[in-house]
Order: C-alpha cells, then sequence, then structure tokens
C-alpha cells in the first residue's frame, strides 16, 4: 500500500506490487527492498529511535539519500493501539493501529529503492491525463491547494461539527486561531503533495519560538488541528504544530492521540484520574 508517501512507488519501481510479512522475527529487523531483492536486516541499533532518526541512519548504513522508508516508532515497538506506519516522515496510515502490528513482528522498517521503469497499458492517454489534471486541478480546488485541509474550520465550529471539549460541548470559542488560513499565513513554509498528485494540500510547518517545530515532519492536517486543538480546549497553534511533531517522530496517530488527552482531561475534571495517576 502506498498510504500517501513516496514508499509505494519506490517499491513498485523495485518491482514489488505489495509485501506481506507473516511471523515473528526474534528481534528487531528491517526489509530491505531494491531492484527485485528483499533482505532482512538488522535494526537493533535502530530500535527506539524517533522516525527521523532512524531514516538518516537506515539510509546512511545503505548508502543512499533517497531511500523511501515506511516505518513505526518508540509507539510501533510498544504496541500502542493506535501507533501509526510513517512514511517518508510525513505520510502516515494512521489508523487501526497497524504500527503495532509491526512493532509486534519485531519489524522496524521497511526500505525500498527501485531503478525500474513501470510498464503501463496506454501511455499516451496517462499523458494525457497528467496534463490535464496540471492544468485543472489547482483551478478547479482552489482552497484544498493553497490552505489544505481545515480551511473552514471556521464554518464547522459554527454548525457544532468542531469537536470541543472532548466532544462534550458546543462552539470552540477561538477557531479562527487554529484554522488553516492562520497555519497559511503565520507558521507555513509551503505545501507539499502525496506521490503524483497535482492537488499539493499537505502543509509543512516550521516554528523557530519557544516551541521550536521541525519542517521534515510536515504539518497539521484537519483532524490533528481539531484533535490536538479544540477538543483538547486548545487555541495556541505553536503548541498543536509541536504536538503533531511530536506524534510523526514517535509514530502515533493524532486524531487518537489527542482523543485520548480530551477524554483523560474529562476523566480529571471529574475526579476518575487524579494527580497521583498523572
Amino acid at each position: 500500500a502506498e498510504v500517501g508517501g513516496f514508499w509505494g512507488a519506490e517499491l513498485k519501481h523495485a518491482g514489488f506490487d505489495a509485501v506481506i510479512v507473516e511471523g515473528k522475527a526474534k528481534s528487531p529487523t528491517y526489509l530491505w527492498i531494491h531492484d527485485g531483492q528483499a533482505e532482512i536486516k538488522n535494526a537493533r541499533h535502530l530500535w527506539g529511535k524517533d522516525i527521523g532518526e532512524s531514516q538518516e541512519l537506515i539510509r546512511k548504513e545503505l548508502q543512499d539519500p533517497t531511500i523511501r522508508t515506511a516505518q513505526i516508532g518508540p509507539a510501533g515497538e510498544r504496541l500502542v493501539r493506535y501507533a501509526c506506519v510513517v512514511n517518508d516522515l510525513k505520510h502516515s496510515a494512521g489508523r487501526t493501529g497497524m504500527g503495532a502490528v509491526m512493532g509486534s513482528k519485531n519489524l522496524k522498517a521497511i526500505a525500498a529503492k527501485g531503478r525500474e521503469r513501470v510498464k503501463v497499458a496506454d501511455p499516451e492517454k496517462i499523458r494525457e491525463m497528467v496534463t490535464w489534471f496540471n492544468e485543472n486541478m489547482p483551478k478547479l480546488i482552489t482552497g484544498l491547494h493553497t490552505y489544505g485541509t481545515g480551511n473552514v474550520i471556521d464554518a464547522y465550529a459554527a454548525s457544532g461539527n468542531l469537536p470541543y471539549h472532548n466532544f462534550r460541548d458546543g462552539e470552540f470559542p477561538n477557531a479562527d486561531a487554529i484554522d488553516a488560513k492562520t497555519v497559511k499565513n503565520t507558521v507555513s513554509i509551503g505545501m507539499e503533495t502525496c506521490f503524483a498528485c497535482t492537488v499539493r494540500c499537505k502543509k509543512v510547518v516550521k516554528i523557530d519560538g519557544k516551541q521550536k517545530v521541525d519542517p521534515i515532519y510536515g504539518g497539521p492536517e484537519y483532524e490533528t488541528l481539531a484533535s490536538l486543538g479544540s477538543d483538547c480546549g486548545i487555541d495556541d497553534l505553536a503548541s498543536i504544530c509541536k504536538g503533531h511533531e511530536l506524534c510523526q517522530r514517535h509514530g502515533l496517530d493524532t486524531i487518537s492521540a489527542g482523543a485520548v488527552i480530551a477524554f483523560a482531561m474529562e476523566c480529571f475534571e471529574n475526579g476518575i484520574l487524579t494527580k497521583k495517576d498523572t
């Protein structure tokens, strides 16, 4: 599965359509797929490393800075039920806990590199479609192309569709402080894309202030702005962006992480969780 990142494209260029992993390794390993071959490599030195650190180490070890990775962070290693598989630092298979499945197999990462051309049945039709999309999509979906997801958070807040205080309360009072327009105008340094997509709706943010945020992990989508933001009663954009970065680093699904935190906050308010518990 390509899951938004460029890893799947490398897998295809390496000669594989899919990867099925059965069983469990005796110790931490990673899978190295390249040009029709697959090798199992030792990953003891990667275990415990965050997403960025382990990708850097894999590329250094295999002596290729362009290798693509699908990997887990410490969350997947510890079998957190909402751990992600993260591709290329920014693209996450974020739901259903697939990161925990990889962790249960002692599989830290799947690295891919391919140089084969992908054969298609009708190259001319492909070129025609690509040209049309490149010329028309930015004009047809200006909002997504310019701001990404979350550019209508104010409308969600007004309609009661924006989660607030663990989905308990209604209109979030400062929604415009965390919407995609504010991201664009304050902390964004550009927009990126999933593989072969002309929409380019993926935010990239950088913050150098009190909350330093590394742009290599992209930026928060709507679900992250809502779950780590309004659902927790937070309207500080820098803190939300930092929360997003930390989830990416550790391989955590941002929606589930924010919802769990909001739930814990309400439990604390009601005395179900105590200071001793926290």
